[in-house]
């Protein structure tokens, strides 16, 4: 009988993968050894102490200068004023979130619905060239300056309380704002003081208008009767 062949010698082979698979060596080959297996480094953190740190932090405070009182005398003052600071920022008011609308030379949704009056009836003759509507409080505003000082203007519709005798409600409401200087002006009465909204605030009623004015100063009566003439 003839001999079968004889079969060719294997060896196993493990891949980079992981896998082992089936090699033929050939004659005279020198067996291939396994493909070493990837090794997985780990990073290893040191252990802090957190006791011993604390004890360090203790030691560090100790040995800390402490301020003179030359020193405190300076720093006391100005963490106070920082202090306050904050408390004045954190206690603002915030915007408004309906703003002022823009009354004159603009298409708005929200007008007033009384008429208003300015000096010689025209916005080109206030110092702002810009009245403004508070729709919220139904209000119109506008700046201007008499007398070389910044005034504010504020106009109302005449409240209805006031019709029925509007001298009379004028002068009550200008009594508890403190306005008690009479200002005589054709027909109008005016009432002028210092009080709690400003160095100076004139209230008057004219052409059924309740009319505010706040000025930094205080101005003559002379000057003020030449202005509240001139709204028209």
């Amino acid at each position: 009988m003839q001999e079968g062949k004889q079969k060719a010698p294997a060896q196993f082979v493990r891949m980079p993968d992981g896998t082992v698979k089936v090699v033929p060596v050939k004659p005279n080959q020198k067996p291939v050894a396994d493909l070493p297996k990837k090794s997985k480094k780990h990073l290893k953190l040191p252990k802090i102490n957190l006791s011993k740190l604390k004890s360090d932090s203790r030691k560090l405070l100790k040995k800390a200068p402490k301020p003179t009182r030359k020193q405190l005398y300076f720093i006391v003052p100005i963490v106070v004023v920082l202090i306050g600071a904050g408390v004045f920022f954190i206690s603002l008011p915030n915007e408004p979130k309906n703003p002022s609308t823009k009354v004159l030379g603009q298409n708005v949704a929200q007008k007033p619905d009384f008429k208003w009056i300015l000096p010689g009836g025209s916005v080109e003759n206030i110092a702002g060239k810009e009245v403004k509507f508070e729709p919220t409080k139904k209000v119109v505003l506008y700046s201007d300056i008499l007398s070389n000082t910044n005034i504010k203007v504020s106009q109302q519709a005449l409240p209805p309380a006031f019709k029925d005798n509007v001298n009379e409600k004028v002068a009550e409401y200008a009594k508890k704002i403190n306005c008690t200087a009479q200002i005589e002006v054709q027909e109008v009465m005016a009432y002028a003081g210092l009080s709690t909204l400003g160095p100076q605030t004139v209230v008057f009623a004219k052409k059924g208008v309740l009319v505010s004015i706040i000025a930094e100063k205080e101005i003559n009566p002379q000057a003020w009767g030449t202005y509240i003439a001139s709204l028209k």
